[in-house]
């Protein structure tokens, strides 16, 4: 093989096509990029110390709030001496509704996921909504779990909450979100 022709195979003509790994990894990067900036930008404001009386505070707090009651409301049906004052949860085992306990990582990561997916505003749309219902209920379960393991077992309750939900969960909601692109890429159907 001649010298030109081996220059020319390692240095394609201009307007030849990229090999599919390469446009493939080009073509992922934007979105990349677009995840890791809504991730890190919710998760700041998420996550930053506000002053105590300061409106993003007093909104968070009125959030949590709202959060422990709706937990509580579920809870009560399965246990009547369930009572919320505040954020705080009591019964036959106390829980505090403070951040975390919402799944707010886990909706961000979501959330930014869908953002940076290429897929239409409609599907994102969708996507979301249900991925928040999906978030939210299995929060729900694993509060609810939290409450009825320290009723039973209140040394595991620690380990349950902390240990092993947040790894299920997100593996959960990365499933969800699987699904999801799984959904927005099926075929469209013809009238």
């Amino acid at each position: 093989m001649s010298r030109r022709h081996t220059r020319a195979a390692i240095h394609p003509r201009v307007g030849a096509s990229k090999p599919p790994v390469q446009a493939q990894s080009q073509a992922i990067r934007p979105s990349v990029a677009i995840f890791v900036a809504i991730a890190v930008g919710l998760l700041v404001l998420y996550t930053y110390p506000y002053e105590k009386q300061s409106l993003p505070q007093r909104l968070m707090h009125a959030y949590l709030v709202v959060y422990a009651h709706a937990v509580g409301g579920f809870l009560w049906i399965l246990d009547r001496s369930i009572r919320v004052d505040g954020n705080l949860i009591t019964g036959r085992f106390s829980l505090l509704i403070v951040r975390n306990c919402d799944a707010a990582s886990v909706i961000v990561l979501f959330l930014a996921a869908l953002a940076a997916y290429p897929a239409k505003h409609l599907q994102r749309l969708i996507g979301a909504v249900a991925g928040l219902a999906l978030i939210f209920f299995l929060n729900l379960v694993r509060i609810t779990s939290v409450y009825f393991i320290g009723i039973t077992w209140p040394d595991a309750a620690e380990l349950v909450h902390w240990q092993v939900w947040p790894i299920v969960l997100l593996v959960l909601v990365a499933m969800g979100f699987l699904a999801w692109v799984s959904w927005a890429e099926r075929p469209a159907r013809l009238p």
